[in-house]
């Protein structure tokens, strides 16, 4: 199998996780817009309607906390990517590739703020 096939490979299996990942987002979301209500928050009990003290007891404090972890964790890992494929001893020809990626994941962090924003 030549280098070529194993990129394609790589990168059908990541696109795939990705759409796995972004399907129950997009649902949700075309859900929502059929609907035509507000949502005041995330959080919902079984009825569609949450009380005020449920409101106050939900906290999505750990999901925010997962997502920003892989998310510096991603950043880190591919800032250093960078620097290093700049170094005279490597072997990636892909200078513009690996900084565009970095300057993703910068877009990612300026989500995260937006996370944290919400509540």
């Amino acid at each position: 199998m030549g280098q070529d096939a194993l990129l394609l490979i790589e990168v059908a299996v990541g696109l795939g996780i990705v759409a796995i990942g972004t399907v129950p987002a997009c649902i949700k979301l075309v859900k929502q817009l059929y609907n035509q209500r507000a949502k005041k928050d995330t959080y919902e009990d079984e009825d569609g309607q949450a009380t005020p003290e449920a409101l106050l007891a939900f906290s999505n404090k750990w999901a925010k906390m997962f997502v920003l972890s892989f998310a510096s964790t991603g950043f880190g890992c591919q800032t250093a990517t960078a620097i290093l494929a700049m170094t005279p001893l490597a072997r990636d020809d892909r200078f513009w590739e690996n900084w565009l990626t970095t300057v993703a994941w910068v877009g990612s962090a300026r989500r995260l703020s937006d996370l944290h924003a919400l509540r």
